[in-house]
Parts: C-alpha cells; structure tokens; sequence
C-alpha cells in the first residue's frame, strides 16, 4: 500500500515484513505504513526499484531492523535526501552471536557481523524490537504524541507479553544451545 501524496498521516516506511508488522502493531490506523520489500524479497541484498526511490523521499519516518541486515539502506537514505528519521528497531536490545556462516536462500556466505541479525525469530527479541519499532517518532516531530510513540508491549494489538511462556521456551530450548537449529524468513 502506497500513501497517497493528499494523507496527512504520519509517513512510515519500513524495510521488511517482520519490521512492518512490529510497525503496523504500534501505529494502527494512525499512520500509513508501507513496506518496502514486496512479497517474498530478502532484506540481505535488495535492489530498489525506482517507485521505491520516491517512497523513500516521501517518508516522515524510516523503520530498519539494523545489525547490518540492510547494508543497502544508508546509502540509498543519502542519495535520496529524504529528511525521514532514520529508527533502528534492535538498537538497544540484547542480541545474539552470528554463526560463522549465515545461510541466505540456498547459498552459503560469510558474514563479518558478529552478531546475528534475525532477532524478530526470537519471542522475547521480537518484543523488544516491537518496542524499538516505536522509536523515532518524538525526532520526527518532537513535543508532538505520534502513533509511533513508545508504551509497553501488552498494550499492541495482538501482541501479549508471555513471561512464564519466555522462560518455558527458554528452558525446554537450553539443551539445543550451541547446536545448528534451521530457520528461513521472507
């Protein structure tokens, strides 16, 4: 879904589909968030499309994962000149450590990240990025309450707290630490 040039909303942009659904959880109806990659685009080497381009300048906030995962973002931002605050959804949270290897599709590469960037595959990381999805709003238009203004994570639509759930996962999943567990996103 692409803002019409006339809506007043806040202008959100995010850079995948787990960031727009942390994103889309926090604003509601308040903003237009649009996703940047379409259906089943990686994150990890994304060429943009000139219609995206000018999605990109049109944006009040910009909504990353960040730990390296959009390498191609940055640069695009400073091509573009757009004035959107720039919000890392992992800033702050506690991340895991990188493989040796990363797996993207059914290739193998090195990477030089020593931390791993799929934290939305962690429950309890996921939480902390809904949260951090919510930053950047008070930079965008600061004074101002904005849809993407912070408050704690049970109160997202369809996003409940589960401590005791947390540490009954955490705990059955311990004696896997240190194994190869498979994972594929989109």
């Amino acid at each position: 879904q692409r803002p019409a040039v006339t809506d007043t909303r806040l202008r959100v942009v995010t850079t995948f589909l787990p960031i727009w659904v942390f994103t889309s959880q926090v604003a509601g109806a308040d903003a237009v968030v649009t996703n940047l990659l379409p259906p089943g685009a990686g994150p990890h080497e994304y060429a943009l499309r000139p219609d995206d381009v000018q999605v990109l300048a049109q944006a009040d906030v910009i909504v990353q994962n960040g730990l390296g995962l959009e390498g191609w973002l940055q640069g695009v931002i400073t091509t573009v000149g757009t004035h959107a605050t720039l919000v890392t959804a992992t800033d702050g949270i506690t991340v895991l450590a990188a493989p040796k290897t990363l797996v993207f599709a059914d290739a193998t590469a090195a990477t030089d990240s020593t931390v791993d960037p799929h934290a939305w595959l962690d429950p309890v990381r996921a939480e902390q990025q809904l949260v951090g999805a919510g930053r950047g709003a008070h930079a965008a238009a600061p004074g101002q309450h904005h849809p993407l203004d912070g408050c704690p994570p049970r109160q997202y639509r369809g996003f409940d707290a589960h401590p005791a759930r947390d540490r009954r996962v955490a705990r059955d999943l311990h004696p896997t630490r240190r194994r190869q567990i498979g994972r594929a996103h989109v």
